[in-house]
């Protein structure tokens, strides 16, 4: 019999005792090799989260809040800049910036960043509501 070997990737697991989190990965490493014939890569980490974070899905999960990645804040920034611009020369925004308006709005949601928001993404908000109303809504194709 051949065995390919498959590597599993991204599993977060958070617990407060160390101990109990290296017998969970061993649990975990028998149960992907005994059922899927997968193995985990070699490259796990157990690590306190409250001084550095996970970085996972775009997001730094610590303790008792949740950031954005610096890549994605540089990104998003990038995006309402180029926005902000089309909104401050009185054009009408297109769909994918409609999008990416309602798309940077789904992941600050979920972080701790009002602020953010605030200033680089909800001052576009009025656009993003004309848009939907005059070429969603109406039916007006015109850009």
């Amino acid at each position: 019999i051949k065995y390919y070997f498959r590597y599993m990737d991204d599993i977060v697991i958070l617990h407060n005792d160390c101990s109990y989190s290296h017998k969970i990965v061993d649990e975990i490493k028998f149960f992907l090799w005994d059922r899927l014939r997968l193995r985990m890569k070699n490259n796990w980490q157990i690590f306190p989260t409250f001084s550095r974070g996970v970085d996972f899905l775009g997001y730094r999960l610590f303790g008792k809040y949740t950031l954005l990645r610096k890549k994605t804040i540089r990104n998003i920034k990038k995006s309402c800049k180029a926005i902000g611009n089309k909104v401050n020369r009185d054009r009408r925004i297109n769909y994918h910036d409609f999008c990416s308006l309602n798309s940077f709005l789904g992941w600050t949601e979920k972080a701790n960043c009002h602020r953010f928001d605030n200033k680089h993404i909800m001052k576009y908000q009025d656009a993003a509501w004309d848009f939907y109303f005059n070429v969603i809504w109406m039916g007006d194709n015109c850009d």
